[in-house]
C-alpha cells in the first residue's frame, strides 16, 4: 500500500464522521435531552466505532464481521437496554 492510499483510507473516516448525518443528529439529539457529557461520550464512541471499524476493514476481517453479524446485533440491543435502564 502506498503512502498516498493509506492517507485516503484514514482520511475517509474522518470527513464521513464530520458529514451531518445520523451521527451527528444522534450526538445532538443525546446533547439536548441528557447535556453535554453524555453528548460527548456519545461523540467519543461514534468515533471509536468508527476506528474499530476501520481497523477491522484495514485488517482483511470483513468475512468475519459478515459471519458474526447476528452477534452484532445482539451487542447492539444489549446496548440500547443499557442506555435506557441506566438513565
Amino acid at each position: 500500500m502506498t503512502i498516498a492510499t493509506y492517507l485516503a483510507f484514514l482520511t475517509a473516516p474522518v470527513v464521513l464522521m464530520l458529514i451531518p448525518g445520523p451521527s451527528v443528529m444522534l450526538a445532538i439529539g443525546v446533547s439536548l435531552a441528557h447535556g453535554f457529557r453524555t453528548g460527548m461520550a456519545n461523540v467519543v464512541g461514534a468515533c471509536g466505532a468508527v476506528a474499530v471499524q476501520m481497523a477491522v476493514l484495514g485488517l482483511g476481517l470483513t468475512p468475519v464481521l459478515l459471519f458474526a453479524s447476528q452477534w452484532f446485533e445482539a451487542i447492539r440491543w444489549a446496548g440500547v437496554v443499557y442506555f435506557y435502564t441506566s438513565g
